[in-house]
């Protein structure tokens, strides 16, 4: 996966994830980050990012969070990599439910072509989450 860089606390969201199913899932994701998303963004420049990460990977793409959770919950969306610090609010996913749930945050370091990770795993706090 030489085209990512995953912060060190990265994985504390698959801490919970004890299935084979969910990790291999997590890898899944990865490696269409690695090789789908990375090839999107730094070769293809100006493909609609969205509908074909979608169409090539099977994975759901947000390209930011809404304005409330990035005041409220910015725990988890950190990365420091290098030195250099990003904030993570894209994501992909696959599910909505315990059973299938796997997000996995992250942001585009254009300097050195690459996807900095700051959380795999269960779904970060929101408004909806947090009242659950």
């Amino acid at each position: 996966l030489t085209n990512l860089e995953i912060d060190d606390g990265a994985w504390k969201g698959m801490a919970d994830r004890d299935k084979p199913d969910k990790v291999m899932l997590a890898w899944n994701m990865l490696w269409h980050l690695n090789s789908t998303m990375h090839k999107l963004v730094f070769e293809e420049r100006g493909a609609e990012i969205r509908k074909a990460f979608k169409e090539r990977s099977g994975y759901d793409y947000t390209a930011d969070e809404n304005e409330d959770v990035k005041k409220k919950w910015p725990e988890g969306h950190k990365a420091v990599v290098g030195g250099q610090s990003f904030m993570c609010w894209r994501h992909i996913k696959r599910g909505n439910d315990d059973k299938q749930l796997v997000r996995i945050y992250f942001d585009f370091d254009t300097a050195r072509n690459k996807i900095v990770i700051s959380w795999i795993g269960k779904h970060l706090r929101t408004n909806l989450t947090a009242a659950q």
